[in-house]
Order: C-alpha cells, then structure tokens, then sequence
C-alpha cells in the first residue's frame, strides 16, 4: 500500500530521471483521456530542474561568474541528477554543491572555484539565521570570574577558513563589480567571520590568533579557555582588542557567569 510520502518520493525521483523509476507508467499516472502521461512528466521535470537551477544560481553569483554561468548550469543539472535535495526548501537547497564542484575532474585546476562556493554556501547559511539585539562591552563590567564567563554570539555567525585567497575573489566581484581572479592560484590562506546585520550580511577578515578565538566561544568554551587556545596559536593574540571588535560589531548577544 502506498502512502502519500511514498508516492511524493516515487514522483520526486521519477521527476529527476533517476534511471530505476524513469518510466511514467510505473508510477500509474493518472491522466485525462487522451493525456500522455510521459510528456505531462516531462513538464514537471522542466520546470524541477529550472527551479533548482535558478536556486543554485542565486546562492553562488560568483561561483558562477568564476566558471562562466554556461558552465554552472551543466554542472547544476549533473548536481540535481545525483539526488535528491536535502530539504524541502529552495533556500536551503545547495549544501553539498560546493563539495561536488570539488569532486569535478574538470575544475582540478581551478580548487578556489569550489571554495569560493564553500564561503557562498556559508553566506546562504547566515542569511537563514535571526539577527539578534547586541550586548554592550559594558556587560563585562558585573563578572566577577572573567575566565570563567560564556560569551555568547550572533547565531547567524558562521566562520570560515581556506588556503586560497577566496575573501579577495569575492570581495572582487561585489558592488557590480567583477574581476577575472582565475589566474588567481596562488596558496593565500584566508579566514574570515560570516554574520547577518538586519537584511545585510557582513564577511570580515580574521588572523589566526581571532579566528581561533570565536571559534572556541562559538562551540561554548569559557572565556580563559577561549584565550588560551588563541594565544597557543597567535603568541600576540590582544583579547582587549579581540572583545572591542566583538562587541562593537554587535556580535555579542549575551554573557553568563558561568559556561556549561
């Protein structure tokens, strides 16, 4: 007996022309008289792919700019051939596009093509987040074991680190404007933080020593554990500067006396 999530899954998979359910007439299509049940298939599977071509398109502009947009629509429809999206959201669609652009013999020349992807996906990641009211530094002030405290941060924040110059790839073709960076292969690590600001989204530049640092108060660490980590990486890691930043760029969402 079929259910309807087992008749939306046979449909789904007939749709994306998965070879064991590519017949119509094996789903029993129910059709007017007179209907051709495949073409009425072919319909939807235009307009299927269309669709998530367009949502891929919209979440990596530059990834597309960087490959030439031809380009990215084949390497789409070969994406949405290989399954299935995760989610049933067009938003969301796309988490494993960059890791598949990776895996395409035809751009192994080409690795910060597929990491300029990796940071757009984390872009589309931020954007789905809420932006929540910041906290002063001031908040800091009332602690009476420092180290111990848990600084909590935007949940929009995601942070991002690549061997490649991929901030500078990106920053390139903001604003309407667009540079040709595919000459661009020479090994330039880059780490940056990622957060949402209202409807806007901001992508800032980190060093290690800071990259370390919200990366450890992210996963929930203390504060002192937090500077630790950062000074083993970045012997002149500065936390009063670090907290400055954090606070004055409206990271900070909240402060507990004590971490978890």
């Amino acid at each position: 007996m079929f259910t309807p999530e087992i008749h939306q899954r046979e449909f789904a998979n007939a749709i994306l022309a998965h070879p064991h359910y590519g017949a119509a007439g094996d789903l029993r299509l129910s059709a007017r008289p007179g209907a051709n049940a495949t073409a009425r298939l072919g319909v939807y599977r235009n307009n299927t792919y269309a669709s998530l071509t367009a949502a891929l398109l919209a979440t990596f502009p530059v990834t597309a700019k960087l490959v030439d947009e031809r380009f990215l629509r084949y390497a789409a429809a070969a994406f949405i051939d290989s399954g299935l999206p995760d989610e049933p959201r067009l938003s969301r669609f796309g988490s494993r596009f960059p890791k598949f652009l990776a895996g395409l013999g035809s751009l192994k020349s080409m690795p910060f093509v597929a990491e300029t992807a990796r940071l757009e996906w984390r872009i589309a990641e931020s954007l789905e987040e809420p932006a929540l009211i910041s906290q002063p530094v001031t908040v800091l002030s009332w602690l009476d074991e420092p180290d111990g405290a848990a600084i909590a941060l935007q949940p929009s924040l995601r942070l991002f680190a690549s061997r490649w110059p991929v901030l500078k790839i990106w920053s390139a073709h903001q604003d309407g404007v667009e540079s040709d960076f595919v000459a661009e292969r020479l090994l330039r690590p880059e780490r940056a933080a990622i957060w949402r600001t209202g409807g806007a989204i901001r992508v800032v530049a980190l060093d290690a020593g800071d990259s370390r640092f919200l990366r450890m108060l992210s996963l929930g660490r203390p504060l002192g554990r937090a500077v630790a980590c950062a000074h083993a990486i970045d012997p002149m890691f500065d936390l009063a500067g670090a907290l400055a930043r954090i606070f004055g760029c409206g990271l900070v969402t909240g402060v507990s006396r004590k971490a978890n």
